[in-house]
C-alpha cells in the first residue's frame, strides 16, 4: 500500500512540473463526409452529420521549454466523441443510388499551438492523429440493380450493418489538422473550430480507396484547472 502511494504521490509531481494547466469541455458540432473513391459513371454528393464529446488538454510547462517563446503555449489534447458520417453515391445516366449512413466513437490526440492576437482572444493552431471504431451503420440501394452495385451482394435495401470482418473494417485511423479561434475569460473559455480529418485506412476490404474525407465544424467550451 506504502509502495502504491508513494507511486501515485510521485506521478502527482510529475504531472504537476510537466504541465502547468489542465483544461477540460464539452463540444458539439457539424460536418461534412465524403470517400476519396471515386466511381466512374457516378456523382458523390457530401454527407452531413454531427459530433458531440468532450475534450481534455494540458499546457506544457514552460520549465520543460526554456529555448521556446511560452507567449506561445503549447498543449497536448485528446479528445473523445461519438460521430455520424456516410456516403452518398448517384449514377449519372440511371435512376440509381447507394448511400451509406454510418455512426463512429473517435479518439483523437493533437499537439496544440497558441497565439495571443489581442487581449484574451488566440487563434490556436493543432494536429495529430486519430482512431474510429464504427459502431452502427444502414445501407440504403436497390438490390435488384446488382451489375452497377460494387458493395457485397448480402446487403439489402435499408438493412442495419451486420459486421462482418471479411468487408468492413471497424477500426479506421488517419491524420487531421485544424484551427480554433478561442477567446478566454477568468476560469473557461469559449471556442469555434473547424478542422480536416484524412481516413488512412479503407472502410471496406472489397472496396479500394474507401477512405474518409471528413470536415468538421465545432463549437466548445474550456474549464481551466
Amino acid at each position: 500500500m506504502k509502495k502504491h502511494l508513494l507511486l501515485f504521490t510521485m506521478l502527482l509531481f510529475l504531472s504537476n512540473g510537466l504541465f502547468a494547466q489542465v483544461f477540460f469541455g464539452p463540444k458539439l458540432g457539424f460536418s461534412s463526409s465524403k470517400w476519396k473513391k471515386e466511381y466512374t459513371d457516378f456523382s458523390q454528393t457530401a454527407v452531413g452529420g454531427f459530433h458531440g464529446g468532450l475534450a481534455l488538454g494540458l499546457t506544457i510547462n514552460e520549465q520543460l521549454m526554456p529555448f521556446y517563446p511560452m507567449q506561445n503555449p503549447i498543449s497536448l489534447q485528446a479528445e473523445l466523441y461519438y460521430e455520424s458520417r456516410g456516403i452518398d453515391y448517384s449514377h449519372n445516366d440511371a435512376d440509381y443510388a447507394f448511400k451509406l449512413a454510418a455512426n463512429y466513437i473517435t479518439l483523437p490526440i493533437m499537439v496544440k499551438l497558441s497565439f495571443e492576437t489581442v487581449e484574451n482572444l488566440y487563434i490556436n493552431i493543432m494536429g495529430g492523429c486519430y482512431s474510429s471504431f464504427w459502431t452502427s451503420g444502414i445501407w440504403t440501394h436497390p438490390e435488384e440493380i446488382t451489375e452497377l452495385n460494387p458493395l457485397p451482394l448480402h446487403w439489402t435495401f435499408e438493412d442495419e450493418i451486420d459486421f462482418d470482418d471479411r468487408f468492413q473494417q471497424r477500426w479506421e485511423w488517419g491524420l487531421n489538422a485544424g484551427a480554433e479561434i478561442e477567446y478566454k475569460f477568468e476560469n473557461f473559455s469559449v471556442y469555434i473550430a473547424g478542422r480536416q480529418n484524412w481516413s488512412m485506412n479503407s472502410a471496406f476490404n472489397e472496396v479500394d480507396d474507401a477512405r474518409y474525407r471528413v470536415f468538421q465544424f465545432t463549437a466548445g467550451l474550456y474549464y481551466f484547472f
